[in-house]
């Protein structure tokens, strides 16, 4: 039996569910990865660059018939979006075989249950994650604050900006 290299990544398991409680995806990944963060705000970016292309359309009364091309590749390009931010294929977890835009019993896209559901996760974890840093980093700064520890001969510490 080789032997085994166990790694805290800090990668969490979400389940996905309908509204009836039914479980239609898993997905995992660590919401505290600043990389994560980055290709998140890459893909809110082109998500909303499709919407507004799209609400332009409406707006300008483009026939419906003659917006579906652009609704089918927003949508995927939306999915590989989050696929891409996700670092995994997690758009069939989130959209099943639908559309971005397809509508649901609630009146709402898919795409816009979906952010519903997952921006509240992401904040929270990035919040989290902030903190634990700051408090990483105070723990090691602690000991040097109003002491010359550290210090050369001679040297003196500039105080530090109040904000």
């Amino acid at each position: 039996m080789p032997e085994q290299i166990v790694l805290d990544l800090g990668v969490k398991t979400y389940e996905i569910k309908d509204p009836d409680g039914t479980v239609t995806g898993t997905v995992r990944f660590n919401p505290a990865d600043p990389g994560f963060a980055g290709r998140w705000q890459q893909a809110e970016t082109k998500i909303e660059s499709y919407r507004q292309r799209i609400n332009e359309m409406q707006a300008s009364g483009v026939p419906e018939i003659d917006q579906w091309p652009v609704l089918m590749e927003a949508s995927d390009a939306i999915k590989q979006a989050f696929d891409y931010a996700f670092g995994a294929p997690v758009s069939q977890a989130f959209f099943g075989g639908y559309s971005a835009f397809a509508l649901t019993t609630n009146g709402h896209t898919v795409l816009e249950n979906v952010l519903e559901g997952v921006a509240p996760v992401i904040e929270k974890a990035l919040k989290s994650a902030a903190k634990k840093a700051q408090q990483r980093m105070a723990g090691h700064t602690a000991p040097y604050q109003g002491t010359t520890k550290g210090l050369t001969p001679g040297q003196t510490a500039v105080p530090s900006a109040q904000p």
